[in-house]
C-alpha cells in the first residue's frame, strides 16, 4: 500500500496501461473515478476512528459533546457500506470491459472465482474472494437490519462487535484486531486492517482485468515518451494526510499480531 511514505494511487497503474480505444468510455471513467473516490472514504472513516480517540479519549476528563458510542456505530457500520462498494465497483469495471459471459443465471462470486482461479494459475497470482465473503456477509445484514453493531469505550479504545437478534458474536475471525481474551474488536486495528485489505484488492483485481483485456501494466497507455511518464507519476500517489499515522497504526497492529 505504501512506497516509501505516500500512499500508492491504486488506480493509477491501471489507468495507464488501459488500451487507447478503451479511454474514451465516459461510463468507465466515471466508475475509476468513484472507486477512486471510495477507497479514499474508506480511509478516511478508518483515520478518523484513530482521530476520535486522540483527541476524545487521551485526557480522563473528556471534553467537547461528541457522542463517542454513536460516532463509533455509525463509522463502523459506513466502513462496511464502502468496502462493499468498492467490490461492487471494481466488478462493474470488469462487466464493463470484459464482458463476462454469465448465460445461465451464473452469480458474481462464482464467476470471478472461476475467473481468479485461471488467472492465478496463469499468472501465479493469489488473487481471492475469501477476505470478501464475511464482510459482504455483515455488510448485507446491517443494511437489511439483521445484525446490529454495538460499540464500546474502554479506557482510550473504542470497542465493537457485530451482533444478531440472539446476540451472537458475528465477527470470528482474528487478523490481529481482537482485544486479548475476549470477542471484541479494536476499531482502530480492525478498519486500518480492511482497508488496507482492500487497496491490495483494487490493485490486484485490476491486473487481473488489464490481463483479461491482453494488456500488461504500462504497457499500452503511460510510458512512450517523457511527457506521458511525467503525468502517470504526478498521480501515483494519493495524497490524504496522516499517512504517519495510519502507517504507524499498520505497524503497531501486524506487532501486536505477529
Amino acid at each position: 500500500m505504501f512506497d516509501g511514505e505516500s500512499i500508492r494511487n491504486p488506480v493509477n497503474e491501471f489507468v495507464y496501461s488501459l488500451p487507447i480505444e478503451k479511454c474514451s468510455n465516459k461510463k468507465l471513467d466515471w466508475m475509476i473515478k468513484n472507486l477512486n473516490a471510495n477507497f479514499c472514504k474508506l480511509y478516511g472513516c478508518s483515520v478518523n476512528i484513530v482521530q476520535v480517540q486522540r483527541d476524545y479519549l487521551a485526557e480522563e476528563e473528556r471534553e467537547g459533546s461528541l457522542d463517542i458510542t454513536t460516532f463509533s456505530v455509525n463509522s463502523i457500520e459506513y466502513f462496511y457500506i464502502k468496502i462493499g462498494t468498492i467490490f461492487e465497483l471494481c466488478y462493474q469495471i470488469f462487466e464493463e470491459l470484459c464482458k463476462p459471459d454469465r448465460s445461465g443465471a451464473k452469480k458474481k462470486h462464482k464467476l470471478l472465482e472461476e475467473e481468479f482461479e485461471r488467472y492465478n494459475k496463469e499468472r501465479g497470482e493469489t488473487l481471492r474472494l475469501d477476505w470478501y465473503e464475511a464482510i459482504s456477509k455483515i455488510r448485507n445484514r446491517i443494511v437489511h437490519g439483521g445484525f446490529s453493531i454495538k460499540a464500546y469505550v474502554e479506557g482510550q479504545r473504542i470497542l465493537f462487535q457485530a451482533y444478531d437478534s440472539d446476540l451472537d458474536e458475528q465477527i470470528l475471525e482474528d487478523y490481529g484486531y481482537f482485544k486479548k481474551d475476549r470477542n471484541l474488536i479494536h476499531a482502530d486495528y480492525y478498519t486500518n486492517f480492511y482497508t488496507r485489505v482492500c487497496h491490495w484488492y483494487v490493485e490486484m483485481f485490476l491486473n487481473f482485468v488489464l490481463h483479461q483485456l491482453g494488456a500488461s501494466r504500462s504497457e499500452a497507455g503511460g510510458g512512450e515518451n517523457v511527457f506521458s511518464e511525467l503525468i502517470k507519476n504526478s498521480s501515483s500517489f494519493l495524497l490524504l494526510g496522516n499517512e504517519p499515522l495510519f502507517r504507524a497504526l499498520a505497524v503497531e497492529m501486524d506487532g501486536v499480531a505477529g
